[in-house]
């Protein structure tokens, strides 16, 4: 969950605007710890397994599953980025890439915070 609150905040940030010229040390920081929580967050996928209690013999199945889901949109932010950016080139093409991370960030961290919820209620 802390991976997807930097992105998301990170995301927002740039989203926002909120670096102006002269401000290169601050933005490449908010830039690498937002890719740093990326990719922890692709390192937890699997994490997953053991959390939900999947049995050792369905972990093939279920990694499959998250793995469909988990790298979905690797098949279409490419484009969306490129319709985005030549829609509106850019800082205000950027901005609304950056607008997307965020809303992806924080579907992410409301579908992490559900499944923390079902995994420590009372069996």
């Amino acid at each position: 969950m802390l991976s997807l609150l930097v992105f998301g905040i990170g995301s927002a940030a740039i989203a926002a605007g909120a670096f102006r010229p002269g401000e290169t040390v601050f933005f490449f920081a908010t830039l690498i710890a937002t890719s740093a929580a990326v990719f922890a967050l692709r390192g937890l996928y699997f994490a997953m397994m053991e959390a939900g209690r999947v049995p050792f013999g369905d972990t093939g199945s279920a990694v499959g599953i998250v793995s469909v889901i988990g790298y979905t949109p690797d098949v279409f932010m490419g484009p969306l980025m490129g319709v985005l950016l030549d829609r509106w080139p850019g800082e205000l093409g950027h901005q609304y890439v950056f607008a997307v991370l965020t809303l992806a960030a924080m579907v992410g961290l409301m579908a992490s915070i559900l499944f923390w919820r079902i995994v420590h209620r009372p069996i």
